[in-house]
């Protein structure tokens, strides 16, 4: 990782330090599956050789639905989540850092997000994962898996999503879904620039409006 480690580090452990209520407020209608896991922020991850190719942006993590029971995976990785969140400052919170990025990424794999579209996007990019990143626009889950509320949106991007961002400073941005691209576009300046690559419901194709952003993708290889 060749940008600026101590401050990703620093950016990626404000996400994962923050509380539903810093992010929801008082009115927060909080998922009733999982209850382990709901109170824990999601921060990302970036890749091991992350040099600013290319940043993939979530709407919100999955697993809000009141039947989700959780998994194997989703222990190990929301473990890995507080690990890094609890982590001393210096070598053990890099270390810890590390290790998120990697279990989050690998259990990303698991998902038809990154099989049918990360997949897509990377191989149109010409990036290998090492050296991509993924934020969420708001770090929790929410009830049923429901967009958050405008307001919710805002206070993660000021308290700590925008400043991720920053210091990835990333050469390419990539909104996964036309809801995030939305969403993404609430919160920027109209200068900064995105694509945003159309989903298909549950991901099991790559609609046919994806073609034309998975072409200018190519084009745009370094």
């Amino acid at each position: 990782m060749s940008r600026d480690m101590n401050a990703i580090v620093t950016a990626f452990h404000r996400v994962a330090t923050l509380s539903r209520e810093e992010v929801f407020g008082p009115h927060d209608d909080r998922p009733i599956s999982d209850p382990d896991n709901v109170g824990t922020a999601a921060p990302g991850w970036v890749g091991e050789d992350w040099s600013g190719d290319l940043l993939l942006v979530g709407n919100f993590p999955g697993g809000g639905g009141d039947r989700y029971a959780g998994n194997p995976t989703d222990a190990e990785l929301y473990a890995a989540f507080r690990a890094f969140r609890d982590s001393i400052e210096g070598t053990p919170r890099v270390a810890a850092f590390e290790r998120m990025s990697r279990v989050y990424r690998e259990a990303e794999k698991s998902h038809a997000l990154w099989r049918t579209v990360i997949r897509a996007v990377l191989g149109a990019a010409g990036v290998p994962e090492a050296r991509a990143a993924f934020i969420n626009l708001v770090p929790f889950r929410t009830r049923e898996n429901r967009p958050p509320a405008a307001a919710a949106r805002r206070r993660a991007w000021t308290l700590g999503v925008r400043a991720q961002g920053e210091a990835l400073s990333p050469h390419r941005i990539v909104a996964l879904g036309v809801a995030t691209g939305k969403a993404l576009a609430s919160l920027n300046p109209p200068e900064l620039h995105y694509e945003v690559i159309p989903r298909a419901i549950g991901d099991t194709r790559l609609p046919a409006e994806a073609e034309p952003v998975l072409q200018r993708l190519r084009a745009g290889r370094a």
